[in-house]
C-alpha cells in the first residue's frame, strides 16, 4: 500500500516538473513573439 503511494508521489512531481517546463517554454515563446510584434 505504501508503496503505491510513493510512486503516485513521484508521478505528480515528475508531472508538475512536466508542466512547468511546458508553460516555461509557452511564456518565453509568447514573450518572443509580442516583441517581434512591437518592433
Amino acid at each position: 500500500m505504501e508503496k503505491s503511494c510513493e510512486l503516485e508521489k513521484r508521478i505528480l512531481e515528475t508531472l508538475k516538473d512536466r508542466i512547468q517546463e511546458v508553460q516555461g517554454n509557452v511564456d518565453f515563446r509568447w514573450k518572443n513573439q509580442v516583441r517581434l510584434e512591437l518592433l
